[in-house]
């Protein structure tokens, strides 16, 4: 999990270098935000109250119930993974296809401030809640797994919905395979999984209309320039002028 965690981290800051020092006077201009609509908040909002009134009955149980005794029953870390895919689409699509909404450090700035609000969130209401997972250990509701892939498939959405929309939905299969592992791995209620969702594009959404920090740019009318540089020796290098 630590690899993963490094090889994003790693990944978000080579894009970020490459953005802001690639070039001589590299001026980055944020993406001014929108406005928020009540519309663009209903399908969110409907998912954590649907997984908010389906935990209070005999549904969850169920499922549970059907899905263990089921050829759908699993044992597998898999969605320990795929929950990171549709955020590392975003910034393998920033690097080859670069028709997103917003910059690569813009992008950043609300995808932290988004993945922030949604852990805050989940883990409050897990410690509000206080319910048993299928599996007879804590903090079940609403799933973090879930949450924290449909964050990112979200933030996919709202970078590439207006150039291409086959890549903006294409972090929602991940992200729902994801909840779907979390039932089948009988680690999560149905009722978690819907709330998780909701949760996470509730809160990325927010984040990406509000565009709290769209003013904040360390990098805003720097000058640099970088060349290659190859010495007595062979050794390439490069050099950086500010």
């Amino acid at each position: 999990m630590k690899s993963i965690n490094s090889i994003l981290l790693i990944t978000i800051l080579k894009l970020l270098s490459a953005n802001c020092y690639a070039q001589t006077d590299t001026i980055i201009t944020p993406n001014q935000g929108k406005k928020v609509h009540a519309k663009n908040l209903i399908l969110p909002a409907s998912l954590c109250i649907t997984g908010a009134l389906v935990k209070e009955t005999n549904f969850p149980l169920y499922l549970r119930d059907k899905t263990q005794n089921s050829w759908l029953r699993t044992n597998t870390s898999i969605d320990d993974y795929i929950r990171y895919l549709p955020v590392t689409e975003m910034y393998i699509a920033d690097i080859y296809y670069r028709k997103s909404m917003g910059e690569v450090f813009q992008q950043t700035k609300n995808y932290l401030l988004a993945r922030l609000l949604t852990s805050f969130t989940t883990s409050r209401i897990k410690d509000w809640t206080q319910v048993t997972r299928p599996d007879g250990t804590e903090r079940s509701f609403p799933s973090g797994h879930t949450s924290y892939a449909f964050c990112g498939a979200t933030a996919l959405f709202l970078e590439y919905k207006d150039t291409d929309r086959f890549l903006a939905y294409s972090g929602f299969v991940f992200s729902t395979a994801t909840g779907f592992m979390r039932i089948t791995n009988n680690r999560h209620w149905v009722s978690d999984v819907i709330t998780g969702a909701g949760v996470g594009m509730l809160s990325t959404t927010l984040v990406w209309y509000i565009n709290p920090l769209k003013n904040w740019n360390p990098f805003k009318k720097k000058s640099i320039t970088i060349y290659p540089t190859v010495d007595k020796y062979n050794t390439v290098g490069i050099c950086v002028f500010f």
